[in-house]
């Protein structure tokens, strides 16, 4: 049976290294106030879960732990965000870290451009490997209420422009859901 599920969430997406407990306190400041949901970004500058291909960072990973069993400790439900827009943009862009994911070229990854994220067999073959970490990790979690794949992937600056690259990035969306399920 399906119960509806009614989110008054905030985007508490990422914290800064410098000072953490900060972080932790705005999770508990939020559900003292009345939010029951939040949204977490695997971002690189926070939770860089996948530094290079294959290798996991195993200090942001406890920071997730950390983070998954206080929102449940606080009865806040987490959205993880796998990946976003900026991890795929070129230097100069707003945020500009295409350089840095472990699946470009320069990192030792398969991938000489974005798009090669979402077409490259080995580049799939490694993102499958991550979703299966982190299942294996967070799947316990009832505090998850939700993956989320990819956050605005469609503002990846793509030469052509996004709707160009609709195919091959619902295809890479319809294989990571099917397999992550």
């Amino acid at each position: 049976s399906f119960r509806t599920l009614f989110l008054s969430g905030a985007n508490i997406c990422w914290g800064n290294l410098n000072h953490p407990e900060a972080y932790f306190e705005k999770l508990r400041l939020a559900a003292e106030n009345g939010v029951n949901g939040v949204r977490v970004w695997l971002a690189p500058w926070w939770l860089p879960l996948e530094t290079s291909p294959g290798r996991y960072d195993q200090a942001a990973c406890a920071r997730l732990d950390r983070i998954i069993a206080d929102a449940e400790s606080l009865g806040l439900l987490v959205i993880l965000c796998i990946e976003q827009h900026g991890n795929f943009e070129p230097p100069g862009g707003q945020v500009g870290l295409w350089h840095q994911h472990p699946y470009n070229h320069g990192q030792g990854g398969p991938c000489g451009t974005p798009l090669d994220f979402f077409t490259d067999t080995e580049a799939r073959r490694l993102f499958r490997n991550r979703l299966r970490y982190i299942a294996a990790r967070w799947g316990y979690s009832t505090g998850i209420v939700t993956w989320e794949l990819f956050n605005e992937v469609e503002w990846i600056p793509f030469r052509n422009g996004f709707a160009e690259h609709i195919d091959p990035i619902a295809s890479w969306h319809a294989e990571m859901a099917r397999f992550l399920r």
